[in-house]
């Protein structure tokens, strides 16, 4: 378990994996480089990886992965203890599994802090996000779709912020990329026979 200074616990929980020791550093950054206001309520990121999932968590993760969606990471609300209607017996918690978030990504990426912290923190923001439309500015709108406005703000802020060096000279190219695989994503959905089965889908 480490504290970092904005007093949520990071609580390694794996089977079987030995993670990147980086983890627990670029978590500390991107969780000092957001307003604080946000992060309230949440006591505890969970690390951890699929080997360690639960049997419940094992059944939901199954059925996902059926429905073409793999499980990055998840967000669990603060529960109510009952009967009281004020307290809370179980607080906030994000749960990360690390293994899927990192096994896309070559090594020469990972000894990067900047590649580090996109990587990590387009997860961590995503789950983030969550946690504010909960439970601080709620929004008529599907969760999903709030939760991608919030990553998508917060994750430039930080990285505008942090590393505004590299963002100066890499973000021309990073929107015209991003309007090339929009076209391409659309070309090939276009041009996709029907009956094909899909590979699951990496979904925070």
């Amino acid at each position: 378990m480490n504290d970092n200074k904005t007093n949520i616990a990071l609580i390694d929980n794996y089977k079987d994996y030995n993670p990147p020791s980086f983890i627990h550093d670029s978590i500390d950054r991107l969780l000092s480089g957001i307003p604080q206001k946000y992060l309230i309520g949440i006591k505890s990121i969970i690390l951890t990886n699929s080997k360690a999932l639960t049997s419940d968590d094992r059944k939901s993760d199954n059925k996902k992965m059926k429905n073409g969606w793999m499980t990055l990471a998840f967000y669990s609300p603060a529960k109510k203890a009952k009967p009281s209607n004020i307290s809370f017996s179980k607080p906030a918690h994000i749960s990360m599994y690390i293994d899927r978030i990192l096994e896309k990504f070559p090594n020469y990426f990972l000894k990067l802090h900047f590649m580090q912290d996109v990587i990590i923190g387009a997860i961590l923001y995503h789950e983030i996000g969550h946690h504010i439309h909960y439970s601080k500015i709620p929004e008529y709108q599907e969760r999903e779709i709030v939760a991608k406005k919030w990553k998508k703000h917060l994750i430039n802020r930080y990285l505008w912020k942090q590393y505004w060096y590299c963002m100066i000279s890499i973000y021309p190219l990073m929107k015209i990329a991003y309007y090339v695989l929009r076209k391409f994503i659309k070309k090939e959905t276009n041009n996709k026979a029907s009956g094909n089965q899909a590979s699951p889908v990496a979904r925070a």
